[in-house]
């Protein structure tokens, strides 16, 4: 199976359920998530997204997603 790169705007889609784009970046990491796709990125996506999660939503966002999200 090939990796699918994950960027900050699909990150960000995905976390926001108020973001325009959340119900087809949510659809799209469930089929992969069903498929068991390897998710890969870059420490610069990794640091941009904590950087507009803690500007738009406050730094519990920031450590909420790294809980969750960066160890995968």
């Amino acid at each position: 199976m090939n990796a699918v790169f994950v960027d900050t705007s699909g990150l960000l889609a995905l976390l926001n359920p108020k973001d325009d784009n959340h119900p087809g970046a949510a659809g799209a990491f469930a089929r992969l998530q069903v498929r068991q796709a390897p998710l890969v990125s870059t420490s610069f996506v990794l640091v941009e997204t904590y950087a507009l999660l803690g500007r738009r939503f406050g730094l519990d966002a920031v450590r909420q997603f790294r809980e969750d999200f960066a160890p995968l």
